[in-house]
């Protein structure tokens, strides 16, 4: 019997242009956001952590989130995430649990399929006793958009402080409607 080093889903990313507008329809859609977050990490193994350029606010849920990545400032954009938004903005990564990423990282390569090695990443967020640093390691394939992830050192969730409150205020749908060649938005119900 194998054990299975993958155990969930960590969470689902979308890359936005604009995080101010994102989140604002996402805060009207009925869901709160954590605070804004910058990332630091790596690209390779064993080079130092540095600022990427990038950040995300989330919707925090009880085992998993959603998170809306974006440039942490517009006017130095990262390389990486203006790559990706020069195609489209939205779905970017889905990024999976595990406790034991060198175990991950070795069936993927003794099934033929590259990683990234075991990578470096963490953020500061802030929390009741003030900001803290959440830190993570991560194993990435299928061309960098899909992730193991494994926290490290502060097991701070977002979600866990009292008086933040997570995930969805109040139920509301939205429906994509394409007439006639038209994109638009519009509630399919109030709550």
């Amino acid at each position: 019997m194998t054990t299975a080093d993958i155990d969930s889903i960590n969470h689902a990313g979308i890359v936005v242009r604009d995080l101010d507008a994102t989140t604002t329809r996402y805060q009207a859609m009925g869901f709160t956001l954590t605070p804004f977050s910058p990332h630091a990490g790596a690209w390779k193994p064993g080079e130092p952590v540095t600022q990427l350029g990038s950040g995300n606010r989330c919707v925090m849920f009880g085992r998993n989130y959603l998170e809306i990545l974006a440039n942490a400032d517009p006017a130095k954009p990262s390389a990486r995430l203006e790559g990706y938004l020069k195609r489209h903005q939205g779905g970017h990564i889905i990024c999976f649990n595990s406790e034991d990423l060198p175990a991950v990282k070795r069936r993927l390569l003794a099934a033929g399929l590259g990683t990234s090695g075991v990578l470096p990443l963490q953020r500061e967020i802030e929390t009741p006793e003030g900001a803290q640093t959440a830190k993570f390691e991560r194993v990435q394939f299928a061309p960098d958009r899909i992730v193991e992830v494994q926290h490290r050192g502060a097991q701070f969730r977002p979600c866990d402080p009292p008086g933040l409150r997570c995930g969805v205020r109040a139920p509301v749908a939205v429906v994509v409607e394409v007439v006639a060649g038209e994109v638009g938005e519009r509630p399919a119900f109030e709550p």
